[in-house]
C-alpha cells in the first residue's frame, strides 16, 4: 500500500516539522514523518483520536542522513482495542520487516 500510494510524494509532512527534524530515542537522530489525508486532517485540526485508516510513516535516519529504518503506524478498527487499535511495523532500510503487530517499544510510548 505504501509503495502504491508513493507516500513521500503524495502525503503531507507533520505540520511544522519538515524533513530531517531532530529525533529522539528510540527513533533515529533525524526523522521525516508523513501522514495520509485522514491522519493529517486530524493532527492539523487537533480533533483528538485518529480515525480508522489513519497512517503515519516515520523515516528514521542516521546523523549522516542515511536511512536506518521506516516505522509505520496504521489505525485499524478492532486490531488492538487496548492499544488504540494501532498496528505498528518497522522496516529495515532494505525493506525487510524487523517487527510488526504490537512491539513493546512502540506500545510503551504510543499505545
Amino acid at each position: 500500500m505504501l509503495q502504491s500510494d508513493d507516500y513521500a510524494k503524495n502525503w503531507s509532512l507533520i505540520p511544522g516539522k519538515g524533513e530531517f527534524y531532530a529525533g529522539q530515542g528510540p527513533h533515529g537522530m533525524l526523522l521525516t514523518s508523513y501522514l495520509n489525508e485522514s491522519a493529517f486532517n486530524t493532527l492539523e485540526a487537533k480533533s483528538g483520536s485518529f480515525p480508522d485508516g489513519s497512517i503515519i510513516v516515520k523515516e528514521n535516519y542516521k546523523p549522516d542522513k542515511t536511512l536506518a529504518a521506516i516505522t509505520v503506524m496504521v489505525k485499524e478498527a478492532g486490531f488492538a482495542p487496548g492499544e488504540g487499535d494501532w498496528l505498528w511495523t518497522k522496516f529495515g532500510p532494505d525493506g525487510s520487516i524487523q517487527a510488526t503487530g504490537q512491539p513493546a517499544g512502540c506500545v510503551s510510548c504510543h499505545g
